[in-house]
């Protein structure tokens, strides 16, 4: 039972993260590969978590946008859903970190 939840949750991550690539199309793959070599290599030359945390936002943030244009929605009604949950992320640290003092 727990062999098969695990599978299914993995399965259900996978399909989440390459959702964006139905709206978006080709450049979706494009932009995984960069953002694949840009934690690749963020991790190699900057030890710190912060330089890992911006290549994900970045990534993510854009991601967004571009799901935005192709929707034909506003984008910055986008951009502001992004930097609430950006917000609620960094709420979510500062309040973990407080803790753990």
């Amino acid at each position: 039972m727990r062999d098969s939840l695990a599978l299914f949750t993995a399965l259900f991550l996978i399909v989440l993260f390459f959702l964006p690539a139905y709206y978006i199309g080709p450049l979706y793959f494009l932009l995984v590969a960069v953002y694949l070599l840009s934690l690749y290599a963020v991790e190699r030359l900057c030890p710190g978590r912060s330089v890992v945390k911006i290549v994900e936002v970045t990534f993510f943030l854009t991601v967004m946008f571009i799901m935005a244009w192709k929707a034909g929605r506003p984008r910055w009604e986008v951009l502001a859903l992004g930097a609430i949950l950006l917000a609620l992320e960094a709420a979510k640290n500062f309040a973990s970190q407080r803790s753990s003092r």
